[in-house]
């Protein structure tokens, strides 16, 4: 037993609760605390009943006193011989307790393993219920209330285990520090989860992920925002291996066609990429913004002006003020939503349109402008590539 600094008790050990070894035939020696032992483990070996047995002669002495034999005690309990006469000194004290005490402790240290029980039944008894529920650490080992930590759901592995692991709060907080500095490689192998401390190939727990909600019920705001940059930096670099896939996918199929269809299709692949709200340095794509058309890219920290997508190095807010594209009223570098978008429409008619003319070949650009005809239909500038299909070569 421990003794936490407000005074609760913890059960740390049983002492013969798990076996050493194989049952011998052997002649040995051992010093066992055996008033906790319960009958049926000579018969099949340690076991969770074999626990919950230990723990009933735990709960007795705390009830009747240290001394308290819990073989008298169970034979007190289930004895059918009348009461002692008045004024004769009862061998146990069973009137200190009450029927829901002496039902419980009949069960415990009954001789039928199987009517023993468990732990999460236990804890449902009008005798434990509502009362602190103490947890013990699976890093520190300390116990402490169930409310000042995380237990995960629990989880089976190859051995059919399915025990759910508590960890307290600040070793948790410890826990998931260290998670955050792991490599992106290590990130990605997990998931960007935070998964229970023993979700290891030796400890083997398979419960699922604890939530955002439960990493930011514990964590500190600053290392709870840590957390989410890592899950952000994961799925951008998710972004970057699918688009280097998708482009090799482009080059294969490029590398397989004749010269005029490779031709057709690039030029396409050039118009689709100047419709995008896109980086001019890194091609990371924007949808809106907080208002500002200054803007700063997330990938690459570049500056540059939402109007013509200009590099403008660290910081656009000079050049923003004196584009030509600004539409926003008297050139401001704030603009209303509904005023930019105007812009980006204005943008893309006037890329889609120095694209399409550019090409020397009327029929190429003919069979360009049929090709990318659906996005500029989804981008209301379909009018744009009118003349290029009506007038081809």
């Amino acid at each position: 037993m421990l003794v936490s600094a407000d005074g609760t008790p913890i059960i740390a050990d049983f002492e013969t609760s798990t076996s050493a070894a194989p049952a011998t035939t052997a002649t040995t020696t051992s010093i066992v605390f055996g008033a906790y032992t319960a009958p049926d483990v000579l018969v099949t070996g340690h076991s969770r009943a074999s626990d919950m047995y230990a723990f009933g002669v735990l709960l007795a002495r705390a009830l009747l006193g240290p001394e308290t034999s819990p073989t008298e005690l169970a034979a007190a309990l289930f004895s059918t011989a009348p009461p002692p006469p008045p004024g004769a000194a009862p061998a146990l004290a069973l009137d200190r307790l009450d029927e829901e005490q002496r039902g419980l402790l009949a069960l415990l240290l009954g001789s039928d393993p199987n009517a023993r029980p468990s732990a999460a039944e236990l804890l449902q008894t009008p005798l434990f219920r509502g009362r602190p529920r103490i947890r013990a650490c699976v890093i520190c080992s300390g116990g402490v209330p169930l409310g000042d930590g995380l237990e995960c759901a629990g989880g089976g592995d190859a051995e059919g285990r399915g025990e759910a692991h508590f960890t307290c709060a600040e070793c948790f907080t410890g826990y998931v520090a260290s998670l955050v500095g792991d490599p992106l490689s290590s990130v990605q192998r997990r998931g960007a989860a935070v998964l229970c401390p023993h979700h290891t190939p030796v400890l083997g727990c398979q419960a699922p992920p604890f939530s955002d909600a439960e990493v930011a019920a514990v964590c500190e705001p600053q290392l709870f925002g840590r957390y989410v940059q890592q899950r952000v930096e994961l799925a951008e670099m998710k972004m970057e291996v699918e688009k280097a896939r998708e482009f090799a996918q482009k080059v294969a199929r490029l590398e397989a066609m004749d010269e005029r269809t490779r031709r057709v299709e690039t030029c396409a692949m050039r118009v689709r990429d100047a419709l995008n709200n896109a980086c001019p340095r890194c091609k990371a794509v924007f949808e809106d913004f907080n208002g500002c058309t200054a803007l700063t890219c997330h990938r690459c920290s570049a500056g540059f002006c939402a109007w013509c997508l200009a590099d403008c190095g660290a910081d656009a807010h000079r050049h923003v003020a004196s584009c030509a594209r600004n539409l926003a009223p008297g050139h401001d570098v704030f603009s209303p939503m509904e005023v930019w978008v105007e812009g980006c429409a204005a943008r893309r008619r006037r890329e889609v349109t120095d694209l399409l003319r550019g090409l020397a070949d009327r029929s190429i650009a003919h069979d360009v402008a049929l090709k990318v005809m659906p996005e500029l239909v989804d981008l209301n500038i379909a009018d744009v590539a009118a003349g290029f299909i009506n007038h081809r070569a």
